[in-house]
């Protein structure tokens, strides 16, 4: 989705810039180098690295001031990068793809962590209302925050 808006937006006016959580997503790296973006890696979300993804993603944000906004696709941890990119000044927005973490103690845990997006972003995106409502709650959807993104 975000590759065929890069294709299509005036980027004299808006850059793409992309962090991947997994060295080896990197799949699309020359078709975004072809559009001047920059592709960034930072560690992977394992749980127990909550430290780790925090000091990195705080180092990111210090060394990297002309960032403006964070658009995020990361459910799972999220809320953790939505909080730190807020303390760094950055607007915020969420996407929300799914309506499911799937099952078992993993998606309690997803559950969990994902829980405070709705209360920390800026502005927040779904690809359906149902993916939205499923992960912003009712009041987000009928806000004036809202939008779904087919």
């Amino acid at each position: 989705m975000v590759l065929n808006i890069l294709e299509k937006i005036d980027r004299t006016k808006v850059n793409f810039d992309f962090v991947v959580d997994h060295a080896d997503h990197m799949h699309y790296r020359r078709f975004v180098e072809k559009y001047g973006c920059k592709i960034y890696v930072m560690p992977t979300f394992y749980g127990v690295n909550v430290l780790q993804i925090k000091n990195e993603w705080e180092s990111f944000f210090e060394k990297h001031k002309e960032y403006k906004i964070f658009h995020c696709h990361v459910r799972s941890y999220g809320s953790i990068l939505i909080h730190i990119a807020k303390k760094y000044g950055l607007k915020t927005i969420i996407h929300s793809h799914s309506i499911s973490n799937g099952r078992g103690i993993k998606a309690v845990i997803k559950g969990l962590f994902q829980y405070p997006l709705r209360y920390q972003a800026d502005s927040f995106i779904a690809c359906s209302i149902e993916s939205g409502k499923w992960l912003f709650g009712e009041k987000v959807i009928n806000g004036n925050k809202f939008i779904v993104l087919k």
